[in-house]
């Protein structure tokens, strides 16, 4: 065989093993408690917008906590190529895509709203290992981004028990703009797979200047949301 094509051969997607049932059970909890945690957050963010005043640095902070969020895993990415596992640029590019889409959404009256993005592209990604026990391949991302979006709306119908907080549509939107990202950016790294995958077919220029239009994009739309008064 040549070395050209060891390297076109992917390794095995490190098998994931069966989740045991304490396993599974623990990590449905921690999807629960994170979305109350979500809920519960509303205090200490607005006593942080009130410490931060109105200047940029309450609009900046959302933004980066997801590029942290983002550089991590970006680093995952860059970890798995060097190991040479398979990964899905593409994916990965639509996933950048509708993070930033998702940052530039919320009403720029109230910056802070766009933290709900890093939290729920986090959440995605336990709602994918979730899943995996079940599901794989594109049923996977598929039901990673349903069950996302029904914790996103689950979130604010919280919202709206309380006295002192009401749901909005605009932040179901945010909520599952986000985890479509987070899902998309799962699927690119190929997380939590537990059979070998093959080699995503190597992508035209065409497609890739389109991905790279979308970012600029995309990009473009957030910062001038970011300095709308």
């Amino acid at each position: 065989m040549t070395r050209s094509a060891n390297r076109s051969d992917p390794r095995p997607a490190g098998p994931v093993r069966e989740l045991s049932a304490p396993k599974l059970l623990l990590l449905h909890g921690v999807c629960y408690l994170l979305v109350l945690c979500y809920v519960n957050m509303f205090d200490f963010w607005a006593w942080l917008s009130r410490m931060l005043g109105p200047g940029q640095a309450v609009r900046l902070l959302p933004v980066a906590v997801t590029a942290l969020l983002l550089l991590i895993i970006v680093q995952r990415f860059v970890d798995r190529v060097r190991r040479g596992y398979s990964i899905d640029l593409v994916f990965l590019g639509l996933g950048l895509v509708f993070a930033i889409f998702s940052l530039a959404l919320p009403d720029p009256a109230v910056p802070i709203k766009r933290i709900h993005v890093a939290e729920y592209i986090l959440l995605s990604f336990l709602v994918r290992a979730t899943l995996s026990h079940r599901l794989q391949g594109g049923q996977l991302t598929l039901f990673t981004v349903l069950v996302t979006l029904l914790w996103g709306i689950h979130d604010e119908m919280l919202q709206g028990l309380h006295a002192n907080r009401y749901y909005g549509w605009l932040d179901m939107i945010v909520n599952g703009t986000a985890g479509l990202s987070g899902a998309l950016l799962g699927h690119g790294l190929r997380c939590c797979l537990r059979e070998q995958v093959r080699p995503p077919k190597t992508q035209g220029l065409v497609g890739l200047i389109t991905l790279f239009i979308l970012l600029g994009a995309s990009s473009a739309w957030l910062v001038t949301m970011l300095y709308q008064q």
